[in-house]
């Protein structure tokens, strides 16, 4: 996880662990997507799909969420690698999505799956 020091609300996230849950990967963040539906204050889904990272199938989730420290927004990109799932998350508060939306692609068009 890196926050950005000059805006501590920004921040993106690398990852990766053995898969948990359900088998398929869409399936597996579609349960995430319920948790948080039920579980997060504010939460609004602005995207879930299935996509393509770089050649490898991915999930792409975008959400909305009211945090203890104010309103937030979240896009996350999943894939699974040698029976690794790997996720590039970012989130920030609204007005400065713009910003923290170009670091999220600048990561993404650089990693490989």
């Amino acid at each position: 996880m890196a926050t950005d020091p000059a805006v501590p609300e920004r921040e993106i996230r690398f990852g990766g662990a053995p898969p948990e849950g359900a088998p398929a990967l869409l399936a597996r963040i579609e349960d995430a997507h319920a948790g948080h539906s039920a579980n997060s204050s504010g939460y609004e889904l602005a995207t879930l799909r299935e996509t393509y990272f770089h050649g490898t199938p991915a999930v792409e989730w975008e959400y909305r969420f009211s945090s203890s420290s104010g309103p937030r927004r979240v896009i996350a990109l999943y894939w699974v690698r040698s029976g690794i799932e790997y996720i590039v998350y970012a989130s920030s508060t609204p007005q400065d999505w713009p910003e923290m939306r170009d670091v999220f692609d600048v990561v993404t068009a650089h990693a490989t799956p």
